[in-house]
């Protein structure tokens, strides 16, 4: 997947989940020479749930899903924990915990892109909405945002519950940006009153 997304290109939180389009199928897998499902030698179940490609560059990121049934003293549960993982030119250069309330629940991957050197993501967890920016061997930013969302042009748009005003984020830094009101605001269709 390429990280020159067309500007008129437009991700929403309302969307279902296109795994061609967040790269999962072929490419990701392709690029790191696994399958999209495997287990490993502690029996472990791994998952690629979704990820992103920078044609061109080197760069893969994914989010991995690993998990295990485990019992102890007849008490069983399920280790299961989201990463964030990424590499560039083949080293790798990601390896972050996805921030959830619990990763039993999921986490719902909505957007992820390789934007020059750090991949963005907005997903969803049991109770909240989040964006992340990662630069590749450093900085985390991460962001709570609101249910409806959408990416469009270079900046993260979403509308919190029974606002009047759609915030704004820079798609890369997530730096806040002027928010939308009125008729601009209005026009995005995420205003919880239509």
């Amino acid at each position: 997947m390429s990280d020159e997304l067309p500007d008129l290109a437009e991700w929403r939180h309302d969307d279902e989940p296109n795994w061609e389009r967040l790269g999962f199928e072929g490419e990701v897998c392709r690029v790191l020479g696994c399958p999209p499902r495997w287990q490993d030698e502690q029996g472990y179940e791994h998952e690629i749930t979704a990820g992103a490609v920078s044609v061109g560059k080197g760069h893969v990121a994914w989010v991995e899903c690993r998990q295990k049934k485990m019992v102890r003293d007849g008490t069983s549960w399920l280790d299961i924990e989201y990463r964030l993982k990424g590499r560039v030119e083949g080293r790798p250069a990601i390896d972050w915990v996805v921030e959830t309330y619990n990763p039993y629940f999921g986490c719902r991957v909505g957007y992820m892109a390789w934007h020059g050197e750090r991949v963005v993501m907005v997903y969803r967890e049991k109770h909240d909405t989040y964006a992340c920016s990662v630069v590749a061997g450093g900085d985390v930013r991460l962001m709570q945002v609101a249910h409806r969302w959408r990416v469009v042009g270079g900046t993260i748009e979403f509308c919190r519950w029974r606002s009047d005003r759609v915030e704004r984020l820079s798609l890369s830094g997530l730096e806040p940006l002027a928010p939308l009101e009125g008729v601009e605001a209005r026009m995005t269709g995420l205003l919880w009153g239509g």
